[in-house]
């Protein structure tokens, strides 16, 4: 028998235990919240990394026809570059887990199937090119899913999202990409883009050749830096509303657990008044009471964690994936915000518990 010790206590009041075990597990809807609210971030992840590999070069608004025709000319002199002409496919959308938010995503149409080829072989992308003709589209696995359609469908601009896509296409092939991408053969030929692909340049010379090339001919060179500043700026005030949210939710779960602590702990004031009253310095009787909150804890975390990532599993294969879409199981805001919740309830809850019970005083029962 050691009454001093965290267990004891806990196993020895199983129900009461289990209560604030509960409680503890409940800031795992904060890891939830901010793997729900930083997804669409998430998915982007993909182009990001893709375009870590090549850039995308337009026009600027402030630049002229000429200047963009001399940056094209610039690239295709350069032997250790491979520039692939595109031809205007517009945009289109793919549905997010938050329900209406939808998410846009450009096309890349390739003037050939030889130019679609190329790309593919540098970006090591699988696809089946024999079934490629001129009017075809490719879509990667999660696009289709996303849209509804299978290979030998029509695929047509969505109205009601403003989408634009040029030509009539039909989805003949489905490549090994992961996240979304949307690529087509042919369509209207508006000259407002190409794609740069490093070949022979290894990436850091590439950004600086990006950089320069930015500067000399007033031109936007998309790559997965610039995508990444992008994405960062549209979801800072998605995180600032996060972690409003972890610390309105924090309080409330705070001010819960401990009410609930102040009834379960308060029929033991005269357990703690024993303990003075044969010895047992204030010391060894609140580390009893912190390892019981702490053990407490973390068994609410590991089963909390445990039943998170059954039902995000469970989500994700039920649900999410066969309708191309995906919930990710880790993101580090995700994790911040759960830690902060979890500080803000236990930091507290240890200090007016221990400061309680350590004045209870034997002759007062």
């Amino acid at each position: 028998m050691k009454p001093l010790s965290a267990i004891y206590y806990i196993k020895k009041n199983k129900v009461r235990s289990f209560l604030i075990i509960f409680i503890f597990a409940l800031t795992y809807v904060i890891y939830i919240g901010g793997l729900y609210l930083n997804n669409i971030e998430q998915t982007f992840v993909y182009s990001v990394q893709r375009f870590d590999k090549f850039a995308a070069i337009q026009p600027n608004g402030t630049g002229v026809k000429e200047n963009f025709e001399q940056s094209k000319q610039k690239c295709m002199e350069d032997n250790r570059l491979l520039v692939i002409e595109q031809v205007y496919g517009g945009s289109v959308f793919v549905s997010s887990i938050m329900g209406g938010v939808s998410n846009g995503y450009p096309i890349f149409s390739f003037k050939s199937v030889e130019d679609f080829k190329s790309y593919c072989e540098y970006m090591n992308i699988s696809c089946d090119f024999e079934s490629l003709k001129e009017g075809s589209a490719v879509m990667s696995e999660m696009f289709a899913l996303n849209r509804g359609l299978e290979r030998g469908e029509l695929v047509t601009a969505d109205e009601a999202e403003n989408e634009v896509l040029y030509g009539d296409f039909i989805l003949d092939a489905i490549t090994d990409e992961e996240g979304y991408s949307f690529y087509t053969i042919g369509g209207a030929d508006l000259n407002t883009e190409y794609l740069i692909l490093p070949v022979e340049m290894d990436l850091e010379q590439f950004g600086v050749f990006l950089k320069e090339l930015s500067d000399d001919y007033d031109v936007t060179a998309v790559n997965g830096e610039y995508l990444e500043e992008e994405i960062a700026r549209q979801m800072s005030s998605m995180n600032k509303i996060y972690f409003f949210i972890v610390i309105f939710t924090a309080v409330v779960i705070a001010v819960t657990i401990n009410a609930v602590f102040v009834g379960m702990y308060q029929k033991r004031e005269a357990e703690y008044a024993v303990y003075r009253a044969i010895g047992i310095g204030r010391k060894r009787t609140r580390r009893k009471l912190i390892c019981e909150i702490l053990v407490m804890d973390l068994i609410g975390l590991l089963i909390g964690g445990i039943v998170c990532i059954t039902a995000l599993y469970l989500l994700n294969s039920l649900y999410f994936h066969p309708s191309g879409r995906h919930i990710f199981y880790y993101h580090p805001i995700s994790l911040i915000g759960m830690l902060v919740c979890n500080g803000v309830v236990l930091i507290p809850l240890i200090f007016t518990r221990s400061r309680q019970l350590m004045r209870a005083d034997i002759c007062t029962f």
